[in-house]
């Protein structure tokens, strides 16, 4: 996992190579000065991104790179505070992860907080939990037509046909605890 990197004479160097090149105005880089050798070395980060399913039981975290290969992940209980959960969720993230090599550049929420986190975390998507499963079971299994989700608050059933949810229902009222005979 070696990134790239380009030596510069100085900090202002850098500042117009980086102005012609529309992948480095993202803040994926790490910048060492080395004053010593009169020189700045500049490493260009590996993309990752950050996804969080804030859940009434749980809260999952999981960080990828650019090839959905997981460099870090995480499974914690919400205890009731999801905003805490979420600190708690990135600070154990962040352990795993290797912020020498990659940069998170984007983060998606879901779950039934994810209005509140994502709004907190400047999330670049905010999507449901039906939008979320489709999309995240059909990267895996593509010719998936049926998915089951038992949460803390409701149950769903998802009907996908050719990749595209067709339909979907779940239970009408608060069931809180629904899934509690899983934990």
């Amino acid at each position: 996992n070696v990134c790239k990197y380009f030596i510069f004479s100085d900090i202002n160097n850098f500042y117009l190579f980086r102005s012609n090149f529309k992948w480095l105005k993202t803040n994926c880089y790490n910048i060492s000065s080395f004053i010593t050798y009169n020189y700045l070395r500049v490493i260009i980060l590996k993309k990752a991104y950050l996804g969080i399913d804030i859940g009434s039981i749980s809260t999952k975290g999981v960080i990828i790179d650019s090839n959905n290969n997981i460099l870090a992940s995480e499974y914690i209980e919400t205890s009731g505070n999801p905003i805490k959960a979420v600190k708690t969720l990135i600070s154990l993230l962040k352990e795993k992860f290797d912020n020498n090599i990659y940069s998170v550049v984007s983060i998606g929420t879901t779950g039934s907080a994810r209005k509140l986190i994502g709004t907190l975390l400047s999330a670049s998507i905010i999507k449901n939990e039906i939008t979320a499963h489709a999309i995240g079971t059909t990267s895996i299994i593509p010719d998936v037509r049926t998915i089951f989700e038992i949460g803390g608050q409701d149950s769903k059933i998802i009907i996908l046909k050719n990749g595209i949810v067709v339909d979907y229902a779940m239970n009408t009222l608060c069931a809180a605890g629904t899934g509690s005979f899983l934990s």
